[in-house]
This record gives structure tokens, sequence and C-alpha cells, in this order.
């Protein structure tokens, strides 16, 4: 009631009618003084803030800029303004969004360590706070990422947000003040119930297929997020998720929660909110489409998740039990282990014996089995994985596995790789008489990987399949794990995990990310002072030396990727001016700017693309012509920077992990560029949790699936693996289904990152 406008308005003018022979009195003893103190003071911050944007040091001085940006209505100008100053942040902390994102995670925590700083040294009045969303956004934004790249740069900027984020003096006021009007707007029950709901839906799938739970957990994080707080609660918010919202988004959550759960009452809503009714009467019509879920589902007296069985112990009387020790802890984790089969990528290079089990590549698909399609469209499903029966050791909970034949994991592999279509994955048995010798074709009409349906457009163009990767199959011990674990217990669960990994993978070389091609600024010489800098880029040296570009199947590809990337940027820009266009708006100068920027740089592309494809694959260039390509991709990299870099990356990557099936290529590439990229491409215990049975993943929220874990797999740079924002995939069967070799009942979830 005290945040209804009605109730506010109403209260103003009793008090005016109470006051109205001293209504004077008070507006010049009361109002004014106030008003006094406040105005110097917000004018001193406001002047301070326009100094610290010009005058502080640099990496300081460009995020409040940018906050101040951030803040301010949009337009042409505002969005060059932001666009400039993004690109001047990227450069200034030596972050490339269009690279492999971990290795830069030190850059990426600094800037969210000033960002977050900014708050305590310039107060944001008038203005919102940087957070890793809005912050993310805004840098991709200027360095026009779309699509995957975009979400899995702002995935990574999110991973890396300080536990404990220290606010500023205003900041914690106002938190303090929120707190203690907190019981006015929602009681201890409604708070409770939000809380169990907000926790639960990150790991429990029933909620987030909910729709009505889907809405109020959506409203929750996006107010968070608003705000500058962490999507998932940390101390000493957690348990209460919504306490530090301002008041009226509290009063917002607490009936909408109320509404989603099914059990608002309009009429007593009427009486004491009789500002929001009309919004909650609209939004009802919208929700009474779906029945109110189960209250289970929201009821804080029932856990979100079962917990394996264990022996009922009898009951004892309500005294203070004392905290397990770290000895009882691990005896009841290993209790609940189940045990499951790692599937290693074979590292290094040529160690493993070749089976008939890999990752990516083409399946052994017998001719009589069509490739499997999706019923709507009939488009062809990317393949994943494929396991010899054969190969995989004997482990208990595996004992209805096939004793041989393969098994052929397929999904398709969209950009938001969502799966609410039947026939969006598959999994095909080949028993082992009909095991082809040789791997099937793809079908014609395979789309790119990371394709938007309908439009063309996707994350890389002209891929259409992931690289072939034998792998080997090793018993190993999965552990159970629950958010709502207590804490000690959760981090052994996970320091348990990652070591029963760990002790199966080799050890990976310690080598920061490098970019392939390098820059340095050229300063003037003393004597002409006023002259700018100039920048100059060259292709590392050790990669020179041992003979850059090594074969042509780095210049062909490299020449691909970065026409496939050219062209589906101006298609994007295409798309963006013909929208502006029918809903009748000003199109962006940036916007044909970018377009004529991109078709003249196609052009020269074209001039040199017959030379770039003039060797075959496997041929070594002349010295003259690496001498060629490195000038040129020099003097490319300085036109077109992130997007050069990227492609001459994804390029040199591709030659060497077709090196892990083609004794060929393997021969002809140097050692030096194997080191290169060990540390993107050799198996680790953080991009590598490919499994099969056991408990469910341990990277990121739980899928949920039921019944036995067929398959697990993991985002992983190696394999071109990006699943949900560096997340998971998992097929699960149920057990009778097993039993019958029905596979065709197997289901197929995602978790992101």
């Amino acid at each position: 009631m005290i945040v209804d406008r009605y109730y506010q308005i109403f209260v103003v003018f009793i008090a005016v009618l109470w006051l109205r022979e001293d209504l004077i009195f008070a507006i010049v003893f009361g109002v004014i003084p106030i008003l006094f103190l406040l105005v110097p003071i917000v004018v001193g911050f406001l002047l301070w803030q326009s100094a610290y944007q010009n005058l502080g040091l640099q990496k300081m001085r460009l995020l409040a800029r940018l906050r101040w940006d951030l803040s301010r209505s949009g337009g042409m100008f505002a969005d060059n303004r932001k666009s400039k100053t993004g690109k001047a942040i990227l450069k200034v902390y030596g972050i490339d969004p269009t690279v492999a994102l971990p290795e830069q995670k030190e850059h990426l925590r600094e800037l969210l360590e000033n960002a977050y700083a900014i708050d305590q040294r310039v107060p944001p009045i008038f203005q919102k706070s940087l957070t890793a969303t809005s912050l993310g956004r805004a840098l991709t934004d200027a360095c026009d990422l779309t699509g995957a790249k975009r979400n899995s740069f702002i995935a990574t900027l999110i991973s890396v947000e300080p536990k404990h984020r220290t606010v500023g003096p205003i900041l914690r006021i106002k938190r303090a003040f929120r707190r203690i009007l907190a019981p006015l707007v929602g009681s201890k029950v409604q708070r409770r119930r939000i809380e169990f709901v907000y926790l639960r839906h990150f790991t429990d799938q029933r909620i987030k297929s909910d729709p009505r739970l889907a809405v109020l957990t959506e409203a929750i994080r996006t107010a968070r997020d608003a705000n500058g707080l962490s999507t998932f609660p940390r101390e000493p918010d957690v348990f209460d998720v919504i306490v530090q919202l301002p008041l009226g988004t509290q009063r917002n959550l607490v009936l909408l929660s109320e509404l989603a759960f099914g059990i608002l009452n309009l009429r007593r809503t009427a009486l004491t909110d009789p500002g929001r009714i009309k919004w909650l009467r609209k939004l009802k019509g919208a929700l009474d489409t779906h029945s109110p879920p189960d209250r289970v589902l929201w009821d804080t007296e029932r856990p979100a998740r079962s917990h394996p069985a264990a022996t009922p112990k009898p009951e004892r009387a309500a005294t203070p039990q004392p905290e397990p020790t770290k000895e009882e802890l691990l005896e009841e984790l290993h209790q609940e282990a189940r045990d499951a089969i790692y599937l290693r990528r074979a590292w290094p290079i040529g160690s493993d014996p070749v089976g008939r089990s890999w990752l990516g590549g083409m399946p052994c698909l017998p001719k009589s089995i069509p490739w499997p399609r999706t019923p709507q469209s009939g488009t062809p499903l990317h393949f994943l994985a494929q396991i010899d029966c054969a190969e995989l050791p004997r482990v208990k909970g595996g004992e209805e596995m096939p004793e041989d034949g393969l098994l052929l994991f397929f999904a398709s592999v969209k950009d938001d790789m969502v799966w609410e279509d039947e026939g969006s994955t598959r999994v095909i048995f080949v028993p082992a008489s009909a095991v082809p010798g040789e791997p099937a074709t793809p079908p014609s009409r395979l789309p790119d990987i990371g394709y938007v349906e309908g439009s063309g457009v996707s994350d890389r163009s002209g891929i259409n399949s992931y690289p072939c990767w034998p792998i080997s199959a090793h018993p190993i011990k999965t552990f159970f794990w629950d958010f709502a674990m207590p804490m000690p217990k959760l981090s052994l669960a996970y320091d348990l995990q990652k070591g029963a990994m760990q002790a199966l993978l080799p050890d990976r070389v310690e080598k920061s990310h490098r970019p392939v091609v390098g820059n340095e600024l050229l300063y003037n010489s003393e004597d002409d002072p006023e002259t700018a800098p100039t920048r100059r880029y060259w292709v590392q040296p050790e990669l020179v030396e041992a003979g850059f570009p090594f074969c042509g199947a780095v210049m062909s590809r490299f020449a691909m990727e970065l026409e496939g990337n050219m062209l589906a940027s101006l298609m994007e820009n295409r798309r963006l001016k013909e929208l502006w266009r029918r809903e009748g708006k000003e199109l962006s100068k940036k916007v044909e700017t970018t377009m004529a920027r991109l078709t003249n740089h196609l052009a020269l592309l074209a001039k040199v693309s017959e030379r770039l494809d003039a060797h075959a694959d496997l041929a070594v260039p002349d010295p003259e012509t690496r001498q060629w390509f490195t000038s040129w991709l020099e003097e490319m990299q300085s036109k077109h920077g992130f997007m050069v870099q990227t492609e001459l990356r994804n390029a040199l990557l591709s030659v060497v992990q077709q090196a892990v099936t083609d004794e060929q290529m393997r021969t002809l590439l140097p050692s030096e560029l194997y080191e290169f990229f060990d540390e993107t491409l050799c198996p680790s215990a953080t991009q590598s949790e490919h499994m099969m049975l056991g408990h469910t993943q341990f990277k990121t929220n739980a899928t949920c699936g039921s019944g036995i874990r067929l398959l697990a797999l993991d985002s992983d740079r190696g394999m071109n693996f990006m699943f949900c924002d560096v997340g998971m995939i998992e097929f699960w069967i149920l057990p009778e289904d097993l039993q019958r070799r029905d596979f065709d009942k197997a289901q197929a979830y995602t978790a992101g990152g």
C-alpha cells in the first residue's frame, strides 16, 4: 500500500488539507531548506562526474563515460558515442571478444572490478550502475558481434563477476532503507516462496518448463540485472532474492508471484494496490491460458530435487546438531557416487589407438538407415558422436548397455538450441553386423552449425560438421551435487569430480593466449612529438620461422572463413536496413557505412582469391608465396582487425584438428604449431566433461533428464563444441527403453553455462 501511487497521492492531498492554514509556513520552513541542502549536493556530484570523465585515469575515465552514455536515451549520435567509447575500452584493457575468451579472464575481471569501483568513487546520480550484462552488451555492440559470439562474451563476463561486490555509501543507505521497509511490501512467506522458486529454477527442469513460473523467474532475473545484482544471488541476500531491489519493484514481484502461483485475490489487491490492478488483470488474461503450477513447485516445505536413496534414520529430538566433519562429508559423497565412463579425446595427437569411437566427423551409418531429419522441415540433423559399445568398460549401472554395435548421436545445432519440437535430436543404434566399412557421406542440405532458421545466417559460414577426434573410454566415479547442499559438501563434491577427471587427462602447457597476428605502437622521435604514433602488425615470429602458412589449406580456408564472415555481416546489415525501412525509421549512417566497407572489402578479397586457392590442401607454398601471404595478412589486419584475427586462427586450428586423423597433414605441420594451440586443444577438466552414465554433469545447472544418462557432451574448444554459452548437452533414456534397445525414445536436453 505504501508504494501504490494512488495512496501516495491521497496522502499528499490529505496533508495539504490538514495543513491548509499552515501550508506556506510548512513549505518555507520545511521543503525549501531541504531543497537548499540537496541541490548543491546533487550539482556537486554532477560536476564531479563530469570532471572524472575527462580528468581521471584512462581506464576508469572511459568506464565513467560509458556509464553516462548508457544512461542516456538512444539516437544516432548517442550510439556513435557508445560505440567509440566501447572500442576504446576494449583497446585499453587488451580484450578481444572474437577470440578465445577463457584466456582473457584476468583482463575481464579487471574490467568488472573497475566498473564496480566507479560507483564508489563517482556515485551514479541520474545514472544506472554498470553491470556485467550491460557492459557486455555495450562492448559487443561496439565491435558488431552478434549471435553465439556475443552471447559467449557476455556469459564469460558474467562468470568472472567478483563474488563480493563493494558498493558505495549511497547505495548502502538505499539498500538499508529497502530492508527496513521490505516487510511492508511483502511478507516472509511470500518472500520465501519467491526465493524457493527462483533458486530452484536453476536446477529443476519442471520449474523452467512451466510457463507461469518462467514468467516470474525471468522477471526476477531482469530486475536483478537492471539493478546491478548478479543473476545467481550471493550472500547476504541469498535467502531473499528481491530485498535489494527498489520497493516498487519488490511489490510488483510479490504480486506477480501470487498471480503465477494462482492464489492472487484481485478484490483484495484492488484495495491495497489500485495502481497495479490494471496491469495485473492484463497479465492474468495472458497467464490464464496455462493452468496453475503444481503446489510442489512453489511450496517451501518440499525439496526441489530428489536425493539418492538413503537408509532412513530414526527421528531424534530437535536439538542443535554439530556440523559434519570433512571426513564424514567425504564418506557420504563416496556412498552416493555412481560409476560412469569418461570419454577422453586423444592427446597428444596420435597417442591413443584409433578405434571406432569418436566425437564429430561423420558416422558409420548404413545406407539402409536414412540420415535423421527434423519432421517439420526435413532439415538434416548434425552429427555429434559415435560410440562403439564393444570399446566401453563394463561399470555398475551400465549392465543394460549393448555389448557391441554403434551408438550414433545427432542433434539440430541451431543458434538457440531449444529442442522443444519432436525430432530435434536422435540416437541411432547400429548392430555390429550392420556397421559399414566407411563413414557415411553427409546430406547435401546439411545446414551450417549455429544456423538461424530461415535467415541464411550462421555462426561459421560453410562449416556444417565438427572435426573428427578419436576418443578412448575409461571408468570414472561421478559424485552427486545439488545447489541445496551445504556449501562445504558442494565444494568437496566439485573437487572430487574435478580430481577424478584430472587423473585421466594429460598435463596441459600453461601458456597465456596469444593472437596469431600481433601488433605494437611505433612512436615518433622526440624531434616530431606532434605526429600521432602508427601501429605495426606482424604474424607471430615463431610461426613464420616454422614455415607459416605451412600448407595450401590454411590460405584457402582463411579466405573461405573471411568471405563467409563478411557475407554474413553484410546480410545482417541488409536485413536491419530493410527492417528499418518497413518501420519507417531513419537509417543509421553507421549501417550504411558498414555495408559500404564490407562490399569494398569483399571486392578486394575477390582480387586475391585465385592466388589464395591456387595451392592444394597438402601442398607446401614456396618462399615467395609465404612472404606474400604474410605481408598481405598484416595489411588485412590493419583494415579488418577482429575479423581477420578470428578467421585466421580458425583456419590454423582447423588444419591441426585435421591432423588428428590425417597422417599426411600431421607430418606436414611443424611441432611449433601444435605447441601454439596446445592450451586450446588439450582436453581439461573444465572443458572436456564428456561422459556416459553416472550422475548429471557438474559444469552448469542440471538438465534434469529422467532415467539413465546415455551421453554428456561439453562445450569443448578443441572440438569447436559450443552449446548454449559454454554449456552442456545430455542424452537420457529410460531403463526399460534401453533394455528394449528402443533408442528412438531417448531425449536430449541442454543447459547453459
